[in-house]
Parts: C-alpha cells; structure tokens; sequence
C-alpha cells in the first residue's frame, strides 16, 4: 500500500472509535430509569420495614408489660387476708394518703388527681401486697399498755416490720372503718408475747387484731401517661403529681381493667346465705372510703365490705400501638377502634352491666390514630391472696 492511500483510509480508522452524542443520550436515559426505579423499590421496602419494625415493637412492648402487671397482681393482697379488714382505710402507710385496704383498686378515689396527668379514657390501678414472712390473718390483741401491745404470739413479727391493728368490732356505718401503721421498733422475747411500737399503742383495739405487712410492703399505682404505660410507688412518692413516675412500656395507649365478682348466694344453714365461688358480673366497683358496711339486707353481711370480698379475678387490657405511622389510604390502615373482652354490655353470665370501652387517643401532627396499627392484649388474673379464704362466712 502507497502512502497516499494509507493516509486516506487512516481517518475513517479514527472516526469509528468512541461514542456519539446520541448515544451518550440513550445511555443517561437508562441509568436515570434505573435510578428510579430502585428508588421506588427501595421506598417500598423501607415502608415495609418499618411497618414491620412498628408492630414488632408494638408487640413486645405489650407483651413485657401485661406480664409485668400480671404478677403484681397475682401477689396483690398478701397481709390482707382477712374479711375483717378488707375494705377498711387505712393511714400512715403512704405518705400524706388515706388508701383503702383491697388488694386492687381501679381508678382509686383518693388518687382522683392523677386525672390531670393520666390519659383521658384509661383506667388507674392501685396494687396493694405486704411481704411478712409469717402469718397474715392477725394475731389476738390481749392488752394495750403504752407502746405495747401484749398478742397471743409475737413470732409473726420482727423488727422493721409495718404492723397495723383493728379493735374487736369492725366499726359499721356511718363510722368509717379505718386503721393506722405502726412501724414496728422493737420486739420483746417471744415468751413475753408483747410487741412494741414507736409511740403510743392504740387503746382501742384491745381484743382486737394486730395484722403484719413486712418490712417492705408494696403500693403501686399504674396509668396511662402520655401514651406510656407508668408506674409510681406510692408508699416513696406522692403519685398525685408527676413526681415519682416511671415509665416501663412505650406506646401503650390504653389500659381496661373491671373486676370478676362472685354476687350469687346459694343456702347455708343456719346462716342465711353465703357465696357460691362462681363469677357472675364484671364491675369497677372499689370501696368507699367514707362507709365501711356492705350492701345487704342481712345482719350477718353488716359491718363487712362484702362486695370486696367477693372479687374473685381482675381482667384486664393493654392495646399497644406501633411507633410510626403507616401511609394513608383508603380505606385506613385501622378502620376501627381496638376492643376487648369488657368493650360491650353483654347480658350472658356474668354479666357486663357497663361497657368499658377502648378510645384511640389523638396522634396529633396530622396524623389520623387510623393511621397506626394496634394490638389488644388482655388476660384475667385470679387473685389468689383472696380466694384463698374461700367464701367468707360473714359475707
């Protein structure tokens, strides 16, 4: 090949190399598809995580919390297992607080204020458990003298103990019953059978009973708080404000709680009747701290809160909610409210007189409570420290 011809074909040679304009287009064009639509995919996983998250979350903050609440209940009442004190108030074991005596109360009268710091629609519990070692019926008062009370047998106490005595005839209305603590000093030689409390001894309850809550008895108040299941130890705090409050479940936006009472009688000579061990109504019914008789028309009954003698269990609900909320839609992701066992009046045994339903709250910032996915979480809890008496002959 002659140079002159090799120098013509060399710039066809060149001119084939590279890419053009159009080309370059075509390509820019694919790559931002592309680009879009891993966008779009990546969108809908990450949506789809945090639904999955949210509920995850929903779900064992539910869980861990009814289990929680579960076992203080189960062991509620322990100190107080006697029909002669259950119902009554009592002062001195917390702070600045008349409490009444019952080993769970739902929406407590003396705690009417944590209304104010609670969540509108939510119950509040109070949880009541001593934790003496020893017997937890009363010991029979002989005599009072001084800071000593003189009892059948002081084996049941020790030193630290809170002690707190009831006279011989539990007062009946108009007189409330109410008792007072003794933080327990010292305990003399139990062959000298005598107790001695900081103080004065309270004369009155000569012949009566000396009832022992341990070292370290437990008050516990739990409520609904800014979507957060709270609890608050009432005996370290004053629960009436927003000290003292700690929160053990995010995301609980409701707490239902009714009791399982025992109202049907069945014949029992000579008395005129007496409880027959079965569930017949779930109610919220709580002592009245103003009275100390029950509702009967029998003598046998007066004198004795009967109607907190005869709860048997506590059913209650937790509804957790997830923490973030989902796309709008139609229709919404929850059409409609959570409900529980205790939602509806139902007329079937027991019976449900008063529905005790689950209101969403306000999610706020735009966002719609149909936004959020829910779980219900509800048991029932026999309270064991009661039923353990079996149906009380008074009652």
């Amino acid at each position: 090949m002659t140079r002159q011809n090799w120098v013509a074909l060399r710039p066809a040679k060149f001119s084939s190399a590279g890419f053009g304009l159009v080309e370059l287009m075509v390509s820019m064009v694919i790559g931002l598809l592309g680009i879009i639509v891993m966008m779009q995919m990546f969108t809908v996983f990450e949506e789809q995580k945090r639904t999955t998250i949210g509920g995850d979350d929903a779900l064992t903050s539910g869980a861990i919390a009814l289990n929680g609440l579960q076992r203080d209940i189960e062991r509620a009442g322990w100190g107080l297992n006697s029909i002669k004190i259950l119902g009554c108030s009592i002062t001195g074991l917390v702070p600045s607080a008349t409490v009444p005596l019952a080993p769970v109360v739902i929406n407590p009268v003396g705690l009417s204020a944590i209304d104010g710091f609670a969540d509108a629609d939510t119950d509040t519990l109070m949880v009541m458990a001593g934790n003496a070692n020893n017997t937890v019926e009363g010991v029979l008062i002989n005599a009072v003298a001084g800071s000593i009370y003189s009892v059948k047998s002081s084996q049941p106490f020790a030193v630290g103990d809170n002690v707190f005595a009831m006279p011989k005839n539990r007062p009946i209305n108009p007189s409330p019953c109410v008792t007072l603590v003794n933080v327990k000093l010292s305990v003399a030689p139990p062959s000298l059978q005598k107790v001695q409390v900081p103080g004065s001894a309270l004369a009155t309850v000569d012949q009566g009973l000396l009832f022992n809550l341990g070292p370290a008895p437990s008050v516990l108040v739990y409520a609904i708080r800014n979507s957060n299941l709270s609890v608050c130890d009432y005996i370290a705090s004053d629960c009436t404000g927003n000290a003292g409050w700690e929160d053990i479940a995010n995301n609980v936006i409701s707490m239902r709680a009714q009791f399982g009472r025992d109202t049907t009688d069945v014949p029992t000579p000579p008395l005129t009747s007496r409880m027959d061990g079965v569930i017949d109504q779930w109610d919220q019914y709580n002592p009245v701290l103003s009275t100390s008789v029950a509702v009967s028309s029998t003598a046998a009954k007066d004198g004795y809160d009967c109607r907190v003698a005869r709860i048997r269990v506590v059913r209650i609900a937790l509804v957790a909610r997830s923490s973030q909320p989902e796309k709008v839609t139609t229709p919404p992701v929850t059409a409609v409210a959570p409900g529980w066992m205790g939602s509806a009046v139902s007329a079937v045994t027991p019976t449900n007189p008063t529905a005790v339903p689950i209101t969403p709250p306000a999610s706020g910032s735009g966002q719609s409570w149909q936004n959020f996915r829910y779980k219900t979480f509800q048991t029932i809890v026999p309270l064991r420290n009661i039923t353990v008496m079996g149906p009380a002959p008074e009652c």
